[in-house]
């Protein structure tokens, strides 16, 4: 019975009512800051955006790029001939400049 009125163990009320107040005040104000989360306010929006709908069509598409600049190889070949002198005539009539040659091939 001597611990009820021992100051060490006894509680101030006001003390305690005070602590209570400011934890339930702090609830509160957590409560109506983050409340306009989930009620619709009357906001500024941008105007609306025209949309343009067209029906999708399967055609060829041309790959070409059209930029000033300068253009770099990956790698660079060097090639040399086996034999001195000129090339005259090309014998093989199918071949002409830029075309793809295969391995081994005759040109002249």
């Amino acid at each position: 019975m001597t611990e009820l009125f021992d100051p060490v163990t006894r509680r101030n009320p006001m003390k305690v009512l005070f602590v209570l107040a400011a934890v339930v005040a702090g609830a509160f104000l957590m409560v109506f800051m983050t409340r306009n989360e989930g009620t619709p306010q009357h906001e500024r929006r941008e105007p609306l955006v025209h949309v343009k709908v067209a029906v999708a069509a399967l055609k060829p598409v041309p790959v070409e790029i059209q930029a000033v600049g300068t253009a770099e190889s990956y790698a660079t070949v060097s090639i040399k001939s086996r034999v001195d002198g000129e090339l005259v005539s090309i014998v093989n009539r199918s071949f002409s400049e830029q075309n793809d040659i295969e391995s081994k091939a005759v040109l002249s």
